[in-house]
């Protein structure tokens, strides 16, 4: 009889043990890991600048698949003003774009299937998940830091020709 108690007794000991352990919280929750990325020189990008009569050069970085497109800049911390990003899609549409996980103010440059500027939606605010519209069908998309276009006075109807050394 004794025996059986010493059994019974281990075996509510240990039930006790993992339910206590399964009870416990995590004390130091896990710190996410912060995610950057570094820019990426996929080609080179001019935009010819008819108010200020004068050319602009640019590095770039290309989306031109969904996934690129879908992620864009986002988890960046900053860019420098001679780079942007080329969004490239494969038919000219009515786009929208929001601006989750990107840090960076931008300036949305849309243009046509003929790389001609359509709008210009100008200080796009970090974090906004507003949408925002290419207000006319666009073939590309060339985001640059906030602020930029006006310091450069490009407006709708400038233009750009672009390289991309992926397809070389």
């Amino acid at each position: 009889m004794q025996l059986r108690n010493k059994g019974v007794t281990l075996i509510y000991a240990c039930l006790a043990l993992t339910l206590a352990s399964c009870n416990q919280k995590n004390k130091a929750p896990l710190k996410s890991a912060k995610i950057t990325h570094a820019f990426v020189h996929e080609g080179n990008l001019t935009l010819n600048s008819k108010g200020a009569q004068k050319n602009y050069e640019f590095a770039i970085e290309i989306a031109d698949d969904d996934y690129q497109r879908a992620t864009g800049l986002m988890d960046r911390q900053s860019m420098k003003d001679d780079q942007g990003m080329l969004f490239i899609f494969p038919s000219e549409r009515p786009l929208n774009f929001y601006m989750k996980n990107t840090y960076i103010g931008l300036d949305l440059i849309f243009a046509n299937e003929k790389a001609e500027i359509v709008h210009i939606h100008k200080y796009a605010k970090p974090l906004d998940l507003s949408s925002i519209s290419s207000v006319f069908p666009s073939m590309y998309v060339f985001e640059v830091n906030a602020g930029l276009s006006d310091r450069l006075n490009i407006e709708i109807g400038d233009d750009f020709t672009f390289d991309n050394f992926n397809e070389q």
